[in-house]
Formats: C-alpha cells, structure tokens, sequence
C-alpha cells in the first residue's frame, strides 16, 4: 500500500469520498441550529462536541469503506467547520460581513479544534478499520 492511498485512501473511491465531506459540512450547517443535535448547549464552546461525535461516526464509516486518515479527519472536521459557518453567517448579526468571514476561516485552526480533529479523526479511523476487518473476516469463515 502507498503512502498515497494509506492518507488518501484508494483512487477509484476519493470522489465519493469528497462528495461525503462536502454532504458533511452541508449537513451539519442546519443541524447547527438552536434545539438541534449539533446545537453547542451554550457557555464558552472550545470545541463543538456533537459536531465532533458526528464526525468520528463520519470517520469510522468512510474508514470502513477504505478511506485515508486524512480523510478520517476531513470527516471530523467538515462538521465542526458547519458549526462554525452557521455561527459566523447566520448567528452573528449586527457584524460585517468581513469579521464574520474572519471567524469562520480562523475558528477551525485553533488548537482545541485541531486536537479534536486529531483525536476524533484517528479513533473513529481505527473503530471503522476494526469494523472491516470483522466483516472481512465473518465473510471468509465457512461454517
């Protein structure tokens, strides 16, 4: 396996994955929302945390169907960046557009974000290895 593929994950499958990063990021614009799963519950947020635990599911998933780890931690990070796209663009008003703007580009290089896309990333690409790896192996045994 090529270091390419073991980051990217197999050619024939990087555009289905891309499309799931980029439905990711839609997706969890709306869920952004007040009242909604990946609504922050208030007080000084570092790190969205059901944004995060959306995406290591993300992660865990694209993993099983062969995904890298960066795309691993793409999946965690498309949803924290919806997070903040809906903190910035919708949630914000009264602000230039300008500093809104600065908000969303700046919020996810931060280093709880990066620590989180990190972590989340790498677990749900281990947990999504190990689910293949049982299926694989179910599949092989004869009974």
């Amino acid at each position: 396996m090529a270091i390419r593929d073991a980051l990217l994950g197999p050619p024939e499958r990087r555009r289905v994955h891309a499309a799931a990063l980029v439905g990711l990021f839609l997706i969890a614009i709306p869920l952004s929302t007040g009242g909604m799963p990946l609504a922050p519950a208030g007080g000084v947020v570092f790190v969205p945390v059901g944004a995060s635990l959306f995406g290591f599911l993300a992660a865990a998933t694209l993993r099983f169907d062969r995904a890298g780890v960066l795309t691993a931690w793409a999946a965690v990070l498309a949803p924290v960046w919806g997070v903040f796209a809906e903190w910035a663009f919708l949630s914000l008003p009264g602000h230039a557009l300008l500093d809104r703007l600065e908000f969303f580009l700046s919020a996810p290089v931060s280093p709880f974000i990066v620590g989180a896309v990190v972590v989340f990333g790498t677990l749900g690409a281990v947990v999504g290895e190990a689910a293949r790896r049982v299926v694989e192996a179910v599949r092989e045994y004869d009974v």
